[in-house]
């Protein structure tokens, strides 16, 4: 039901917004990432931070709320939860490494660990599904740990790093992070990266 969605906000938690374009707040402090199944709505996931954040998943439509098992909490509210289209169970989000849940949510495994410090964006390809790529960066507190652009081609995951040479973009990524990523739905092997805030300390 594409009248239903989910979204999260600062400091004011996860809204819902119903068939009839009525809106509810279906949990508190701060909202993040969030998720509707396309098959059955009933299933939905959200982001909460209060002091610790968690990633939190629904099976009645957001009425009550249990914490995802097999996942660290958030180091920020807003980790991606990516909700593969052609799947009625699978989501992919990220803490420290990619992470996938067979069952809506209710747990997740580890599936890759491009060696940043967290996932910023994940994107599946709509033409081979197969195609999985994912973005890490460092925390905007200087950590010493690298960013990272992973892709995954049906058959093995190819990493690239500041480090990499040739290293292939004008940006660096450990200044300027990855924070978004979407494949061609023309041209399966193209995908696109988007560049966007600077991370180091002093700089806006």
């Amino acid at each position: 039901n594409p009248e239903i969605m989910l979204g999260g906000t600062m400091d004011c938690g996860t809204l819902k917004r119903n068939e009839d374009g009525t809106w509810l707040h279906i949990n508190d402090s701060d909202g993040g990432g969030t998720s509707v199944n396309g098959y059955n709505c009933n299933y939905c996931l959200s982001s909460m931070g209060a002091g610790p954040q968690y990633l939190m998943y629904s099976t009645n439509g957001g009425n009550s709320w249990a914490y995802c098992s097999d996942i660290e909490p958030l180091i920020k509210y807003n980790t991606p939860v990516f909700r593969v289209p052609a799947s009625q169970d699978i989501v992919y989000t990220g803490v420290w490494n990619l992470k996938k849940s067979l069952n809506n949510g209710t747990n997740f495994q580890s599936v890759h660990d491009g060696g940043g410090t967290y996932v910023s964006c994940i994107d599946i390809s709509p033409l081979n599904p197969s195609y999985i790529s994912y973005a890490e960066y460092r925390n905007w507190i200087e950590q010493g740990m690298a960013s990272s652009l992973n892709i995954y081609n049906g058959q093995f995951w190819y990493t690239i790093t500041a480090q990499t040479t040739p290293y292939p973009f004008a940006q660096d990524m450990e200044i300027v992070p990855i924070v978004d990523i979407e494949f061609s739905p023309i041209e399966q092997n193209t995908l696109f990266i988007c560049f966007g805030g600077l991370e180091a300390a002093g700089k806006i």
